[in-house]
């Protein structure tokens, strides 16, 4: 089985980009990356916040991983050789992958075709049957599976430009677990209980985006203690009453 999937325009250059950066040859595997590691987080919601393994790659790449890893809690003085030697690395590979994107927009400067509309995804099978995986989850977001893997390779792209946004769950995967907790929870007694509920819902999908917002404040600000109420009157989405605000 393999999954074809045609990326927006406005994704066409970022994904080259990013694959630029890291020296991936192939953006169907840099798509493929950015689905599989989205689809392994939305099976395993228990699992700590770090970033996806493709982020933490392209982080390193170019020299930067110390923005997305978490500060290192040490009894002893860091070896000072050590401490230069890594530095002197970082700076490496922060170079190189400078000259990686000079190279890439020289190319396409110099290219006689011109940068195409839309990227082509091919997604195989493989081990762990990835195209089937993204049709079941589509299926729970009501979405196409074009859509979900568009979707996560932007969170992935924006992560990669973002060291905020690498730290905290992809939107993507948080859209999922709303989702499926929702679908997993107590069914509605009678019809008056279901329009409640199904209110509720679409009031706090409205306020995703400052709830969201408000999850990674807390998380970069380690106050790793909250409680869910306390999240949602940050984001002012409850009353004192805690009662969800329309």
């Amino acid at each position: 089985m393999q999954l074809s999937v045609k990326t927006p325009p406005h994704m066409t250059f970022l994904v080259l980009l990013k694959c630029a950066e890291i020296e991936e040859k192939y953006p169907s595997a840099f798509a493929a990356d950015c689905v599989r590691q989205c689809i392994r987080l939305m099976d395993t919601p228990s699992r700590p916040n770090e970033p996806l393994s493709v982020v933490q790659r392209y982080y390193t790449a170019i020299g930067r991983e110390n923005e997305i890893l978490p500060p290192r809690t040490v009894t002893y003085a860091p070896d000072a050789f050590l401490l230069e030697l890594h530095a002197k690395y970082r700076a490496d590979r922060a170079k190189t992958a400078k000259q990686r994107v000079k190279e890439f927009h020289h190319s396409l400067n110099t290219s006689q075709e011109p940068l195409p509309n839309h990227l082509h995804i091919k997604i195989s099978q493989g081990d762990d049957n990835l195209p089937k995986r993204i049709k079941e989850k589509a299926r729970w977001l009501r979405v196409s599976p074009n859509a979900l893997v568009v979707s996560c390779v932007r969170d992935c792209i924006e992560a990669m430009s973002d060291p905020k946004k690498a730290v905290v769950p992809p939107p993507v995967v948080v859209d999922f677990w709303t989702v499926s907790h929702a679908k997993s929870g107590p069914k509605p007694a009678d019809a008056i209980n279901a329009m409640i509920l199904k209110s509720s819902e679409e009031v706090l999908r409205q306020r995703g985006g400052p709830i969201l917002d408000t999850v990674i404040r807390l998380a970069l600000s380690g106050k790793w203690e909250a409680s869910l109420e306390q999240i949602l009157r940050e984001a002012d989405a409850i009353t004192d009453r805690r009662e969800i605000k329309r």
